[in-house]
């Protein structure tokens, strides 16, 4: 069928009917026309009439904060699926897509709803980034010290070696730290596992420390306790990485 013809039996069909839009808006956004005629807010489904000749609206997907516009859902008697730009619904003949035009007659013939339903995802939170090495000092309750991170991150997750040397006994010390990101604090947990302290005399002894610490920049600073397997509980513990 001929464009031409489609727009021609549209408007013929519009005097004995009216076509509606029904718009299905998830969380995470909301949905409105770039004319703000129309709006359907965030977790709303809201039907629209078009009772004449000369509806031609352009439906905008606005994400919400923390979250982004992916595209239209495509689906059976969906409007503009997997479009990510605004989504033109018109009866108007000049510039209309044939394809929507067709669609539209689909419609009055059977005399079905339309849809027009947006997909919204959440922005990942964890922009702060702590993949790579980090040294610096660290000091609790057996003595000052220094302490190495290498990590690698997974959107929010944190896993990595630890090594450390007790600069009061002069004890290396190499275990694991694995954590969580939420903006920029850094929870983390220290094992140690039999083997992990690099003296025969603690041959046997394991450890597990966990701390929060804040990211600013190039700096990682916090606090942590645990429990030592052979020298019981472990406090006051700090540490002031920087970025290597």
């Amino acid at each position: 069928m001929k464009l031409a013809h489609c727009i021609l039996l549209i408007a013929a069909a519009l005097v004995l009917s009216s076509c509606k839009i029904r718009i299905v808006v998830p969380e995470g956004g909301s949905v409105t026309t770039q004319s703000g005629a129309y709006s359907c807010a965030s977790g709303k489904t809201c039907n629209i009439d078009v009772v004449d000749f000369y509806f031609d609206q352009k439906f905008v997907a606005r994400p919400a904060s923390g979250y982004k516009f992916k595209f239209w859902k495509k689906a059976d008697r969906r409007f503009c699926g997997q479009d990510t730009k605004p989504c033109r619904v018109t009866t108007v003949g000049t510039g209309v897509n044939e394809d929507l035009a067709k669609v539209m007659m689909s419609f009055f013939e059977s005399n079905e709803v339309f849809y027009l339903q947006p997909v919204f995802e959440r922005v990942s939170e964890n922009a702060l980034t702590v993949a790579g090495s980090w040294s610096g000092a660290a000091a609790d309750s057996s003595g000052p010290g220094r302490m190495n991170w290498t990590l690698t991150q997974t959107g929010s997750l944190i896993s990595g070696t630890m090594t450390a040397t007790d600069g009061h006994v002069r004890l290396g010390i190499r275990g694991t730290v694995s954590g969580t990101i939420s903006g920029s604090t850094v929870s983390f947990t220290f094992a140690i596992p039999p083997g992990g302290f690099q003296d025969s005399r603690y041959a046997n002894c394991s450890a597990r420390l966990s701390g929060t610490a804040t990211v600013s920049g190039p700096s990682l600073i916090g606090n942590y306790s645990g429990t030592n397997s052979c020298t019981g509980p472990v406090y006051n513990g700090t540490l002031d990485l920087r970025r290597q």
